[in-house]
């Protein structure tokens, strides 16, 4: 499936299609026809390709573009789209991937006219406010000429009819005078090869001498352009790099996009470090809050487990009486058994006192289950009060655990921000390399406009543009610099704080698992004496 569309000018006509191979794979295919010479040309562009020309638009958006660009009666500022021929540097290789091939001087000399071994070169330079694109495409001539085979002696046809005899075997008699002559030429002949000799062999040493100035060259031209690509892809990557801290900054409240001074973006990082600090006192009021509650319940806890062993000392004391007077009774009923058997006139009176004797015992059991219903009502109401208190201590747990996960998140915030700083770190040692390179590499360029072009206005206008250029990007990456200090301190002041939250945190866990080992035990303990009472 293809959806082409034309433009055209006086001498070339750009065609741009899609070719789709699936459903997620799309092709660009540009051809572009001079229809003075008669020669066509084209190359096909992958999604990849196009990625690693700095072209992230969909294939449909740039179809649009090339065509917007390509035509002459939608000419828009700041659009600027060349055709041109000039020598291809690289034959064998047919995958256009780099964005610049051309250095400015070469696109600027492009020529109209095609030569032998050159190549049709596509420049697309588009300046908006929103985006750019400087880029060149490669195309490579795919309907060429028929070429008209010369006409050279050993293919020239030969005259028929007619037989050259070797003049060693002369088929006819020759006297004195020719047969010299013949020698004379065979002699000449002979100097002629000779001299042919000599001459290929200089022609082969001029030949591998141009061919090393023409690598030299091709050298010199892949180190510039592969310069050119650099100094591009540095480009892209500082202009993503603040993309990307601008949305950063636009989360936590801060844009300065709309910042025309370092006051301006010293009071935008003041505001966000006060609501940062905000947050953490509304965190740390909090944590004190179930600290305090925390500690009030622990007290009670122990002012309960208090109460509960005075009531189980004075149970055990009941108990021991009550297996007193059981022990008392059995031995008084075996010493009435054994004096009815000695005495029967005392019977009656004994009986009587047996009587009294269980009455009086009844009574005290009475009594003693009073005080024991007594006892495990009281003990119903602490059990009462202690579930209660361990709800009360769960509700503080969840806040505890509220709070822990604002801490991890404010920690996972502190780390994404560490990151980020390393990130811009390393990106400003890149830059400063690569200004360094770019300030040497200006200073050559300077050096050589002075020797070969002093009288160059337009290029010490563009060396004074770059520098202010790199002054430019120096003062950026000065400010880029306090801003990182800046958030490697308040870095430090959340680490600072999430340390102190997560000792509380341990602290508060600590005296939860040691309130809920004695609550345990005392549990098991009160189990214990239900058992020795069903017993009973």
């Amino acid at each position: 499936m293809t959806d082409d569309s034309k433009s055209s000018d006086a001498q070339y006509s750009l065609s741009v299609s899609i070719k789709e191979h699936n459903a997620n794979s799309q092709s660009l295919v540009l051809t572009v026809m001079d229809k003075h010479f008669l020669r066509k040309y084209s190359n096909t562009y992958t999604q990849n390709a196009l990625r690693d020309k700095g072209l992230t638009q969909t294939a449909d958006k740039l179809q649009n573009i090339l065509e917007t660009a390509a035509s002459n009666h939608n000419k828009k500022k700041g659009w600027d789209l060349r055709y041109g021929y000039h020598k291809n540097t690289s034959k064998t290789d047919t995958i256009d991937r780099l964005a610049i091939h051309l250095t400015a001087s070469e696109s600027s000399s492009l020529r109209k006219e095609p030569r032998s071994g050159d190549t049709l070169y596509i420049v697309l330079s588009i300046q908006e406010e929103y985006f750019s694109v400087d880029t060149q495409f490669r195309l490579h001539e795919i309907d060429k000429p028929k070429k008209t085979k010369r006409r050279t002696l050993s293919n020239a046809p030969k005259p028929i009819g007619i037989h050259f005899a070797s003049p060693s075997t002369p088929s006819f008699p020759l006297n004195s005078d020719e047969a010299q002559k013949i020698e004379d030429l065979k002699a000449k002949i002979k100097s002629l090869t000779r001299d042919n000799q000599v001459l290929k062999r200089k022609v082969e040493k001029l030949e591998s001498t141009s061919g090393k100035k023409q690598k030299k060259m091709d050298s010199e031209r892949e180190m510039r352009l592969q310069a050119n690509k650099e100094r591009f892809w540095l480009k892209q990557k500082l202009e993503r790099l603040q993309k990307a801290i601008a949305a950063r900054l636009k989360i936590l409240g801060v844009d300065f996009s709309q910042v025309e001074d370092i006051t301006g973006a010293l009071d935008m990082a003041f505001n966000v470090i006060q609501k940062l600090a905000k947050e953490l006192q509304e965190k740390e009021d909090g944590f004190e809050d179930m600290k305090t509650r925390m500690t009030a319940a622990t007290k009670e806890s122990t002012e309960l487990r208090k109460d509960k062993d005075t009531l189980t000392a004075t149970l055990d004391k009941h108990r021991s009486a009550l297996q007193d007077f059981k022990k008392q009774i059995a031995d008084r009923e075996r010493r009435l058994s054994v004096a009815t058997h000695e005495k029967n006139d005392t019977q009656s009176m004994l009986t009587k006192q047996v009587q009294d004797l269980k009455d009086e015992t009844e009574s005290l059991r009475a009594e003693k289950e009073k005080i024991f219903n007594q006892m495990v009502d009281e003990r119903s109401a602490l059990k009462r009060e202690l579930d209660d208190k361990r709800k009360a201590l769960q509700e503080i747990q969840l806040g505890l655990n509220k709070a822990k996960e604002g801490n991890d998140k404010l920690s996972a915030e502190s780390e994404q921000i560490k990151d980020d700083n390393a990130a811009l770190l390393n990106a400003q040692s890149d830059l400063e390399a690569k200004l360094q390179e770019a300030l040497k590499e200006i200073e050559d360029v300077k050096g050589e406009l002075e020797v070969e072009q002093r009288n160059s206005d337009a290029r010490k206008q563009k060396n004074q543009k770059l520098r202010k250029e790199v002054k430019a990007l120096y003062a950026e990456l000065t400010r880029l610099k306090k801003l990182l200090e800046k958030a490697t301190a308040i870095e430090q002041q959340l680490k600072e704080c999430l340390t102190e939250a997560s000792e509380l945190a341990i602290n508060a866990a600590n005296g939860r698992d040691k309130m809920n080992a004695a609550m345990n035990s005392s549990s098991s303990g009160s189990d214990g004496d239900e058992v020795e009472d069903d017993d009973d």
